[in-house]
């Protein structure tokens, strides 16, 4: 063993790998971080998602019939969103206790920026070896379908709507065209600002000093604090048990101008404009059906013509990660 590591690690991981997310196509790097692991004598087996959404399917067998409580994710934002929500339905009663590590090569990578976990910086093999773990929140949102079934999204970083779930759209149309590149995300941020038609909402926190009824041009509800490839369009900590709410109420072309100012100087939260809400708890009606989007994922539901109420959460200390 190297002199690095000096003594051996007993638990097993389960390494979730998503292929296709940003340069995870280079082999011989790839073959060199698993002689580091062996080196280190941290004991892995590896996994590899096939299609969209499998890492939740694989996240949940890899809990129930596994057995694995601690698990490494080898891609972006979406792909630990979906192991999150794999472990967050899943049957075993001891979620608090499954530990979560990122190896980074996604797009955006905002979980991991908020961290310190950095795309092609992090020295993966030393954060499993030292084992600094921190528990973190996950949010939930919340809603019954037209079939009177309840679904649950679970997030890590943040659920937005209005022009934030419209930016996402369209970047997703955009990286299929050209692939996964951070410019994507301000293109489109820039396109959906200027096209985007105000809402109108009615927003019920449990404190109802912070109550806000009106119009509403976007939205993003944190849990963490970054968005879109670095953006902090809230002040969330995911750790502290509440969400970090960003509602932009009114635009117009001034407005509009010097709230991307302030989205790009990381306070848009103190515009005049802007309604903020601190809680653990969220109700959201809307007037018509909305378009969401949770760590960049899309929750299209504006086809559900009976969906128009929605509520998001925050479960304190739901999960571990594991930290430089």
């Amino acid at each position: 063993m190297s002199e690095q590591y000096n003594s051996p690690r007993t638990e097993r991981w389960a390494m979730i790998i998503n292929p296709t997310a940003g340069k995870l196509r280079n082999h011989k790097k790839w073959n060199e971080i698993f002689r580091k692991l062996s080196i280190a004598e941290i004991a892995y087996s590896k996994y590899y998602t096939d299609y969209e959404g499998h890492a939740i399917v694989l996240a949940q067998h890899l809990v129930e019939t596994r057995g694995f409580r601690h698990i490494l994710v080898a891609g972006g934002d979406g792909t630990f969103h979906e192991v999150v929500n794999g472990i967050m339905t899943s049957n075993i009663p001891d979620k608090h206790k499954v530990t979560l590590a990122l190896l980074p090569y996604g797009t955006g990578n905002d979980w991991g920026r908020y961290w310190g976990i950095y795309r092609g910086k992090v020295d993966i093999v030393k954060i499993l070896y030292n084992r600094k773990t921190v528990p973190f929140d996950v949010g939930t949102l919340s809603y019954t379908k037209s079939n009177g079934e309840k679904e649950v999204v679970y997030f890590t970083n943040s659920v937005g709507m209005g022009v934030d779930a419209w930016v996402v759209y369209y970047t997703n149309i955009l990286k299929k065209r050209f692939g996964g590149h951070s410019w994507l995300y301000s293109f489109s941020l820039i396109a959906s600002v200027f096209f985007h038609k105000m809402e109108n909402v009615e927003l019920t926190p449990n404190d109802a000093s912070q109550h806000y009824k009106g119009s509403l041009f976007t939205a993003n509800i944190g849990n963490s604090c970054y968005s879109g490839g670095g953006l902090k369009q809230t002040d969330g900590d995911p750790t502290d048990g509440i969400m970090f709410g960003t509602f932009i109420t009114s635009a117009n072309i001034l407005k509009i101008l010097k709230g991307l100012k302030a989205l790009f100087a990381n306070r848009i939260w103190d515009l005049p404009i802007a309604h903020v809400i601190k809680d653990s708890h969220l109700h959201i009606h809307t007037d018509k059906p909305q378009l969401f989007e949770a760590n960049g994922v899309l929750i299209d539901l504006r086809k559900e013509l009976d969906i128009l109420d929605f509520d998001i959460d925050i479960h304190h200390n739901a999960l571990n990660m594991l930290v430089p």
